[in-house]
């Protein structure tokens, strides 16, 4: 089947979620990316399915390292290497005069028959979600995965020159070279203001630019993935106040099947998973996760968020949630407690919208319209007006 992933588009088939569905039932697989970032591994590796495909299967990944895979992709690579006993993950370095590496595909073997996932997209949070690609989920009979399964075996064998360890010197260098290749780039594009400069930490061997939005932060290798736009929708939800006491509860709220549709591309069927990223109040975006929109037996679309957050507790007021859409299923989200600096102005704005005082306010707007009525929201740091 020959898909086109379009990020504007409700329907469109993502990437990421086909390699997602090509793994879930298999045996075993491989697949080989001309460009791998962080993000793009976190969007394949944290997942349920992939998680439940390494409990008993085994994945081979080998990553290009001509451009984009950087410091940080080799240090998720091998996080997940030690997460995932079955997972191998290797790079490929090259001295080809004049060429790029830049194969993009993975094949995953069946109890019977397999399936071939190929096309434009990198194992990039834009090649999974943002971009548009094109790509192809290839159905495959036994004869046909065990031809494929041999061509890669070949090849693996004859590059074995080429394939090497994520610490082995060179590709350490590379990863470091496109690390100092890219942020020169931010710099040239994007220029900041002469108070800001960029340097390589002494201890990390990140690039940090210091002094952007006012704190030192090692910018994120695909942080542009995340922007949203001005007219970008926004959801601002109450969220309930659960009556456990626990502080490490997930938080979770409710939504009318309406809601659920329009913001959330869920049309009335069961569940889908969607992917978010946590913007602190300091502006620093967490780790990607994956959530999902599930109909609960009230008839109403429950979503739960952030397994790691610490949640405060409060005896009158709420928290509110702030979300932005970016892209199909794909989303930036910040909580805003009562002791922050943000959330009068919120609530004042919900508080225009409520008709009773026990009624949790779902209010849906725009970026531009959000950054007007609280300018310096830091959710809104990662958007292009």
């Amino acid at each position: 089947m020959f898909y086109i992933q379009d990020p504007r588009i409700e329907s469109s088939f993502l990437l990421n979620e086909a390699l997602l569905d090509a793994c879930r039932y298999a045996l075993y697989g491989a697949g080989t990316y001309a460009f791998v970032s962080a993000d793009g591994i976190q969007l394949l590796m944290k997942n349920s399915a992939f998680e439940e495909f390494m409990n008993e299967g085994h994945y081979f990944l080998l990553m290009g390292t001509d451009e984009i895979t950087n410091t940080k992709s080799l240090k998720k690579a091998e996080q997940f290497c030690s997460f995932y006993p079955n997972l191998t993950v290797r790079a490929f370095v090259h001295h080809t005069s004049g060429s790029t590496f830049h194969p993009k595909f993975s094949w995953f073997k069946y109890e019977q028959g397999g399936v071939l996932v190929l096309g434009s997209g990198n194992l990039t949070a834009k090649g999974l979600r943002r971009n548009t690609e094109a790509f192809v989920v290839q159905p495959l009979d036994e004869a046909e995965i065990l031809i494929i399964e041999q061509k890669w075996n070949e090849w693996i064998e004859s590059s074995q020159h080429c394939i090497k360890e994520l610490d082995d010197p060179e590709v350490v260098r590379k990863a470091e070279q496109n690390t100092k290749n890219m942020f020169e780039k931010i710099m040239q594009v994007q220029p900041y203001p002469p108070t800001q400069s960029i340097d390589k930490g002494k201890i990390s061997g990140d690039w940090v630019i210091s002094g952007k939005a006012g704190r030192n932060t090692i910018t994120e290798d695909e942080e542009d993935a995340w922007y949203s736009a001005g007219e970008s929708n926004v959801l601002i939800a109450e969220i309930p106040i659960p009556h456990e006491r626990k502080r490490n509860r997930l938080i979770s709220f409710n939504m009318e099947p309406t809601l659920a549709k329009n913001f959330f591309d869920r049309e009335l069927d069961s569940e889908y998973p969607v992917v978010l990223r946590q913007v602190t109040e300091k502006g620093d975006l967490k780790e990607v996760e994956t959530a999902v929109v599930r109909l609960n037996s009230g008839g109403k679309y429950q979503i739960e968020l952030g397994g790691t957050y610490v949640r405060k507790f409060y005896e009158e007021n709420r928290m509110i949630g702030v979300f932005v859409k970016l892209s199909v299923r794909t989303f930036l989200y910040m909580m805003v407690t009562p002791d922050s600096p943000y959330y009068q102005a919120l609530k004042e704005e919900l508080n225009n919208y409520r008709w009773d005082m026990n009624h949790l306010v779902h209010y849906e707007t725009d970026a531009g319209t959000l950054q007007s009525m609280v300018r310096s929201l830091p959710v809104l740091e990662y958007n292009r007006m």
